[in-house]
């Protein structure tokens, strides 16, 4: 009688090892796409663009998501402004903020918080002392009024002060195509210096 070997199972090695690379692979492949979704909004600069967001950080509800708009805040940057008449002269940089009725006003809000470390070591610097708060905020028919409390004259040495504040606020609020003018106050009325 002849006799019957037995026949030996072999675990599949090399099967599970090949599903393990490609799957690595789309991970990293798909990891790669959302840091780059993440972070390419940023690079273009000479646009607007919205991002997605979960709405949870925002309080809206835990499947709601808000789009985010990368705005241009406008500060100074004595690197960049070396000569005394370039008074007035403010820069872009960028932030995101909710894609709301309010992201006009969200906008001077973020101008109003200021720089980063980062930022000020690039030279940047605010003309807008900290702590000034927006007593209001309207937009009618291209106009924006905004009145700001009496802390945003905190600073104001001289014409050029007055003039670097009013140009921040100003190309802030000008980067919205529907904001054809802009008035500032103080404390409710209309400031010379502004």
């Amino acid at each position: 009688m002849a006799k019957h070997k037995k026949k030996r199972y072999h675990f599949p090695f090399r099967k599970l090892a090949g599903l393990f690379v490609s799957s690595l692979t789309g991970f990293l492949l798909l990891s790669a796409v959302g840091v780059y979704w993440a972070i390419a909004p940023v690079a273009r600069q000479d646009e607007t663009v919205a991002l997605a967001r979960p709405a949870s950080a925002a309080g809206l509800g835990q499947n709601a998501m808000v789009l985010e708009h990368a705005v241009r805040i406008y500060f100074g940057n004595s690197d960049k402004s070396k000569a005394a008449s370039e008074c007035g002269s403010v820069y872009p940089l960028y932030r995101e903020v909710p894609k709301t009725s309010t992201m006009m006003k969200n906008a001077v809000n973020e101008l109003i918080a200021g720089l980063s470390w980062n930022e000020a070591d690039a030279g940047y610097f605010n003309s807008i002392s900290g702590g000034t708060r927006v007593n209001s905020f309207t937009f009618d028919n291209g106009v924006v009024h905004v009145d700001f409390d009496k802390r945003i004259k905190d600073g104001v040495v001289g014409n050029c002060d007055a003039a670097e504040i009013k140009s921040q606020i100003t190309s802030t609020l000008k980067q919205f195509p529907s904001v054809k003018a802009v008035v500032i106050s103080v404390d409710g009325k209309q400031d010379p210096a502004f």
